[in-house]
């Protein structure tokens, strides 16, 4: 929300009495992550899918399991089908075979990939819009702002604040600059058209969205192709610092090395579960193939 025109005289002091009291405190992350007993979030068992355009099957067989503890990465070739199983976890996409099996309730966050060649809304808009009525409460004191004169207007006004300070309004446009800033948004670029955005900056936008998004699980496809070093050391930090399991595909080692502790392999439609992050994983591929040609014993 904009700050209130100090014009507006004694009702002003309405509003200072109301922000002293707390209104624009900051959002509080547990940088311990999830507390207490890992559960199970996702079942998927026996999945497989293919496109109508394809004689075989992208995958098949596919099986695994995402608690709540989870950070997860999703790793493989290109198109072998890593965008895909987040389409179809998501439910965006009907597997041919097999299930997928949410937790009650789950609230699981995935942004596909559309064209906003055609949004007229602010890039700070399409990020408020995460929680629409945060960013309806928030429109409806930008009218009253500007008539701020009388005293059933300031009444109104203030009683907007409340439900926004209620709903959480202020800790999220505090979370929602901090995640803006750490992508490397600036305050200029708030107001700016998702429509004149390049596109670097509208998938950061997304990825923004995402991240701010509720979830119990979040679906995050490629987030590190547009981020400088220090965006993606900040991307890395925040994820760590999530209550939210994810499940990341990325080709970015570095960046999966340090974000994630297992690791789902997707290659020649087969997907193999490694109880391991990927710098660990890429040693246990290396000593499965030295002992498959005979090198080492088996252990």
């Amino acid at each position: 929300m904009r700050a209130v025109d100090p014009s507006a005289g004694v009702y002003y002091s309405i509003l200072l009495i109301f922000l002293h009291r707390g209104g624009s405190a900051g959002r509080k992350r547990d940088a311990e992550g999830a507390q207490g007993v890992s559960v199970s979030l996702l079942k998927v068992a026996n999945l497989s899918f293919q496109y109508s355009t394809q004689s075989e099957p992208l995958f098949s067989r596919v099986s695994f399991q995402i608690d709540s503890a989870d950070r997860v990465g999703l790793v493989g070739p290109n198109g072998s089908g890593k965008s895909t199983l987040l389409r179809v976890i998501a439910g965006e996409l009907k597997a041919n075979t097999g299930i997928v099996v949410p937790k009650r309730r789950l609230r699981l966050a995935y942004i596909p990939q559309p064209s906003l060649s055609g949004a007229r809304e602010s890039l700070w808009d399409y990020v408020m819009s995460t929680i629409p009525r945060l960013l309806e409460i928030g429109r409806e004191a930008g009218r009253l702002e500007p008539q701020m004169h009388g005293r059933q207007r300031a009444i109104a006004y203030v009683k907007l604040l409340n439900s926004f300070e209620e709903r959480g309004g202020f800790q999220f446009e505090s979370e929602a600059e901090n995640v803006l800033r750490g992508l490397g948004f600036g305050a200029s670029d708030l107001e700016l058209p998702m429509a004149s955005l390049a596109t670097r900056q509208r998938s950061l936008a997304q990825l923004a969205k995402l991240l701010l998004t509720p979830a119990d699980l979040l679906l995050i496809d490629e987030p590190t192709m547009y981020l400088e070093v220090t965006e993606r050391e900040w991307l890395e930090a925040y994820l760590l610092g999530l209550n939210s399991a994810y499940v990341v595909a990325s080709h970015d080692g570095v960046f999966l090395s340090r974000a994630t502790g297992r690791t789902l392999d997707l290659r020649a439609g087969v997907l193999t579960v490694y109880e391991a992050n990927y710098e660990a994983y890429l040693k246990q591929c290396a000593l499965s193939q030295v002992r498959a040609m005979g090198a080492l014993p088996a252990r």
